[in-house]
């Protein structure tokens, strides 16, 4: 109003304003009261409009916010622990909101994974440092997309994001030719969708401008109130949020949410949920962090408490790229509805690391509780993390459930993936696979190493779990992992196809068990087409290294140096196996080849 209109014009014309130039503006110059009574909302606004580029300060005082404060391109914002109290629900606390340019320049040929140079047929407009977007023609989480370049497949109504990534200008050659700092990260962006089947395929790949938000810091606040979105960032840039505790009072929405934004992070933050979801409240409207079609986004030393899919790195079709590189660090997580973490379709190359994520809430339908990571995106690395949770359904050996899971890929999506060094305790499955059920959600070559993991106390250490179809996969590898497990039933490492669906060719090599449970059986080949098992070890309970499913064909059993120790003490070198009236030719044959007993 008039009172705030005046308290600009005086700063603004003020001699200590012109002295304090390029150096912090507190609000209260601006007429902010600080009392948690008087509504704040526009002297805040005002400092954040009228700062010359100077920094915004707080005082360390309670803020009566009644509308979103929207934040420009570049300002630096610091509470020094200082609290914004929201006054009723709002969509969203604090905006950052940059643009796509609608202006779009096709490009000129083909380019590939790693190409560097870019050819427009009109003029680009771009500076040499400039970031901009690349849009293909492809919609790359389709069956279009070869299955190397595959993200998973489309959520709700299938509508994927197009093949599409943010490039910046090394050079520029000439108004019609650039060359960009790295190479391309996809294959497939072609002049024309002759190549494409999709329905929603776009008529050729194209370059767009745009209007970034860039530069901002957003530091050292409570944030306190009901909000769907309690900082939204809309195409920003180089963004740092860092320092917040988040302090929600309603039952749904999100701590921050980065879209279409680039190289942002958030560090040092603290929110989350208690544990009494209401039952018309889903746990998707309790994700906290979400990074969507965005690329080399971080959340990094982060804590939450309860929460549904806690960070969640997903696509909108409307920001047309998928989300690329997202990056959670050294985060503490407890108390999670659904998922620690979550990567959806439209998702490529992950980075989860040494984070504690534990005890899910038990507060919820046993169907939806205790998950830790799930995993969507190809091109993913989940290492040196953390994982404890609880059994949900105390699988049997054999039970066609999934159950609770420490780590799982989904849906044809966590292709190319490594996971490795991860503690992962007290889940129905350590670590599992499990494709979908249309031909689209199912792997073809899987390229999955698993290795160096420690898994302790699960029914299924490892499970690779072929959907019921006529098809293979291949091409996992599960190298040096450590399981133990006191549970009855226990599996160390369970490759389970169901129906017709076969996982072929899976190498299993230098793990070692301790299975100490009633019935425990440290391979389960189930229908699995020619397993290798090479220098694993067992102790504990069981006295065969493997079993097969009824009736089963799994081709060729290889083995080599595998040794069994049983109850008795006695180790048996090579161990003996069991199938079940199959098809199954064992190289080398161990009642061939003999049995080294030790200690017997």
């Amino acid at each position: 109003g008039a009172e705030i209109d005046a308290a600009v014009k005086r700063v603004l014309e003020s001699q200590e304003w012109r002295y304090r130039q390029g150096r912090a503006v507190l609000v209260e110059d601006f007429g902010a009261k600080g009392d948690g009574v008087t509504d704040d909302t526009a002297a805040i606004q005002a400092a954040f409009n009228n700062t010359a580029g100077s920094p915004v300060e707080f005082r360390d005082r309670t803020y009566k916010v009644s509308a979103t404060l929207n934040i420009p391109s570049g300002l630096r914002v610091y509470g020094n622990g200082a609290t914004l109290q929201g006054d009723r629900r709002l969509t969203v606390l604090l905006r950052l909101a940059g643009s796509a340019n609608g202006i779009e320049t096709p490009t000129v040929g083909s380019m590939d994974a790693g190409a560097t140079t870019i050819t427009t047929t009109g003029g680009h407009g771009l500076v040499a440092g400039e970031l901009f977007r690349l849009v293909g023609q492809r919609q790359i989480a389709s069956i279009d997309a070869p299955a190397d370049d595959r993200l998973g497949m489309a959520t709700g109504n299938t509508n994927g994001p197009w093949a599409g990534e943010y490039c910046e200008v090394r050079e520029v050659i000439s108004p019609t030719q650039f060359t960009t700092a790295s190479g391309l990260i996809f294959n497939g962006y072609r002049a024309d969708k002759s190549m494409e089947t999709h329905p929603q395929a776009r008529d050729r790949t194209t370059i767009n401008k745009m209007n970034w938000h860039a530069g901002s810091v957003v530091a050292d606040f409570t944030l306190r109130g009901d909000f769907l979105d309690t900082i939204r960032a809309d195409y920003c840039r180089d963004l740092v949020v860092a320092n917040i505790t988040d302090e929600r009072t309603g039952t749904s929405g999100a701590f921050i949410q980065f879209t279409g934004s680039y190289r942002c992070a958030v560090t040092g933050s603290r929110t989350g949920y208690p544990n009494n979801r209401p039952s018309s409240v889903q746990y998707y409207e309790r994700n906290l962090y979400m990074v969507v079609s965005s690329q080399a986004c971080v959340v990094d030393d982060c804590t939450s408490t309860g929460g549904g899919q806690v960070v969640d790195a997903s696509y909108l079709h409307s920001y047309m790229i998928p989300c690329i590189a997202p990056v959670v660090r050294h985060c503490n997580f407890t108390g999670a509805d659904d998922n620690a973490v979550t990567t959806h379709p439209g998702v490529w190359g992950a980075i989860i690391e040494n984070n504690d994520f534990r005890n899910g809430n038990t507060h919820v339908a046993n169907d939806e509780s205790s998950n830790g990571i799930g995993i969507r995106s190809p091109y993913s690395r989940i290492t040196g993390n953390m994982l404890r949770g609880s059994m949900r359904k105390t699988l049997g050996a054999f039970d066609g459930n999934y159950g609770s899971y420490g780590i799982q890929l989904f849906d044809g999506g966590g292709h190319h993936t490594t996971i490795s060094g991860n503690h992962i305790e007290g889940y129905d499955i350590g670590v599992g696979h499990l494709d979908g059920n249309e031909q689209p959600e199912r792997h073809g070559e899987l390229h999955l190493l698993v290795t160096s993991n420690q898994i302790i106390d699960c029914q299924n250490g490892i499970r690779l779990r072929r959907s019921s179809i006529n098809q293979v996969w291949s091409a996992a590898a599960l190298l040096s992992n450590q399981i133990n497990s006191k549970h009855p039933n226990a599996i160390g490492i369970n490759l389970d196809g169901t129906g017709t669906g076969k996982p072929r060719a899976v190498s299993s090599v230098g793990n070692v068990m301790h299975l100490t449970g009633a019935d425990a059986v440290p391979f389960y080949l189930g229908s699995a087409v020619d397993p290798i098992l090479v220098g694993n070890i067992c102790t504990g309970g069981p006295s065969l290294l493997y079993r097969t499913a009824t009736g089963a064909s799994n081709g060729t059993i290889a083995l080599a140096s595998n040794i069994v120790v049983s109850p008795s003490g006695t180790t048996l070198y090579p161990p003996p196996g069991t199938g079940s009236g199959g098809s199954i030719a064992v190289r080398p044959h161990p009642t061939l080849e003999g049995v080294l007993l030790i200690g017997d």
